[in-house]
């Protein structure tokens, strides 16, 4: 025996159940899409690292082998004043020939 207040109380029961279900589905909704945005956002920063991380290492490189250039320039430069000095040294040891030959070679190189 159900009376009137019963079936009222069973509508609002079903009303309410519908009012939680769509707050439960809005509160997915909003999570998913919470997840989706920090997903978006952590790729994008770690993207933008890697990119960065990548240019200064190129530059790093590129500084690295100017830095080399350059040394190997001056002492290139600086090879015939040596070989001048060993021509012109009284003193030197036996192994000038040696020290003149191998400034030679890296003359040609």
């Amino acid at each position: 025996f159900q009376t009137r207040s019963d079936r009222l109380t069973l509508a609002n029961f079903d009303e309410r159940l519908r009012e939680l279900e769509d707050i439960r589905y809005e509160c997915e909704q909003s999570r998913t899409l919470s997840r989706d945005i920090y997903a978006t956002e952590t790729y994008k920063i770690a993207s933008e690292e890697h990119s960065i991380t990548i240019k200064l290492f190129y530059q790093y490189l590129y500084e690295e082998n100017q830095f080399y250039n350059n040394i190997s320039r001056y002492l290139s430069s600086k090879i015939p004043e040596i070989e001048q000095r060993l021509e012109n040294d009284d003193l030197i040891p036996l192994f000038d020939y040696d020290l003149i030959k191998n400034c030679s070679k890296k003359k040609v190189h």
